[in-house]
């Protein structure tokens, strides 16, 4: 999983058809329960015993990692380039991101600030600007070099100090 949740399968567990062994997948990063109210009623973001991957469980950058099938996905029609992994490795943020701008209602001409330009944070930017028309986007990022790469996408990057410094 050399790109941050894409790799290639070694082997498939019984039962699964989707995937086979060779596939290139993508990999979910939370592993819900399935069985909590929110599970139930097709909520799994918001899992009340979800386990994610890389902090409450080993697996997200490891060479080798065995994953219920629930998890993964079928990338091969686009990964077997370099570029098509990498852009395999962004659905998962880039899916987070044109969620959250829609159910924020955002509309063109309006004005955007994002807290983090981490990968959300960057492709929240980036639709805001490309997707919604956004007139405005300002980003707060405490990392250097996350605030100098994420200019390209905002109007305005301040460090968190300088965000709260300024008068309203």
């Amino acid at each position: 999983f050399g790109h941050e949740g894409v790799g290639r399968v070694r082997e498939v567990g019984a039962g699964v058809a989707a995937i086979r062994r060779g596939d290139w997948v993508a990999c979910e990063s939370l592993q819900a329960c399935h069985c909590c109210e929110p599970c139930r009623n097709g909520h799994f973001n918001q899992c009340v015993h979800a386990v994610l991957l890389g902090m409450q469980r080993d697996g997200l950058f490891a060479e080798v990692v065995d994953l219920p099938a629930e998890l993964v996905h079928n990338v091969s029609d686009f990964a077997d380039s370099e570029s098509g992994r990498w852009a395999a490795a962004c659905c998962e943020p880039a899916a987070c991101s044109l969620v959250a701008l829609s159910l924020a209602r955002l509309k063109p001409a309006d004005d955007i600030l994002i807290f983090g330009a981490g990968p959300i944070g960057l492709f929240a930017a980036m639709l805001s600007r490309l997707v919604f028309g956004a007139a405005s986007i300002q980003i707060v990022e405490p990392v250097p070099f996350r605030r100098d790469f994420a200019r390209r996408w905002a109007d305005r990057v301040y460090d968190v100090d300088e965000f709260f410094a300024e008068p309203a």
